[in-house]
């Protein structure tokens, strides 16, 4: 078999095995991205939040060193508030909570993002991501 044809067959294998994995995965797990062995996620169901203020999540999560979780809450494409906690290395669940000025306005379409990161970092040195997409808020 010539390495062309060699290469492609590998790749309909992958691509194969790509979406079958994909279809039968919930679409939060399809946006998780982890590295270094290092993961973040929500403990517990973050479909439905309530329009108070001040909403504290459960966070697990998995750290090989101290880190920065940071909660982001977006609508529409739109930042809406954050909030963030030190946490030490291990496998833990971390009590967040986010501040508003005001609650937020009841409906579909709000997104969760989580992000692992070292302590003073951005978004582009995460170590760990997740996001929960079609959230109500109640």
């Amino acid at each position: 078999m010539s390495l062309l044809k060699k290469i492609l067959s590998y790749g309909l294998v992958a691509l194969i095995g790509l979406i079958s994995l994909t279809s039968w995965m919930p679409a939060e797990e399809i946006k998780a991205i982890q590295k270094k062995d290092e993961t973040v996620s929500f403990s517990g169901d973050v479909s439905e939040i309530s329009s108070d203020k001040s909403i504290t999540f459960d966070v697990a999560y998995v750290a090989k060193k101290s880190r920065e979780i940071v909660v982001e809450i977006w609508k529409d494409g739109a930042w809406v508030a954050n909030g963030n906690a030190n946490v030490k290395k291990g496998n833990k669940v971390k009590k967040i909570t986010v501040n508003m000025k005001k609650g937020l306005a009841p409906g579909k379409g709000y997104l969760l993002k989580l992000q692992l990161r070292p302590p003073g970092s951005t978004w582009k040195e995460a170590t760990a991501f997740f996001q929960k997409e079609g959230v109500v808020v109640k």
